[in-house]
């Protein structure tokens, strides 16, 4: 795996434990970016 790989595993996973924290509309922001990809 490369080191990039494992750091966009790391901050999704990070973001995803956040996201169980959050409002919904916070959420849905979050996945919304991070599906486009713009948080990389």
């Amino acid at each position: 795996m490369d080191k990039k790989k494992a750091q966009d595993l790391i901050v999704k996973g990070f973001v995803n434990n956040s996201l169980k924290k959050m409002p919904e509309s916070i959420q849905q922001k979050i996945e919304e970016m991070l599906s486009n990809g713009s948080m990389f």
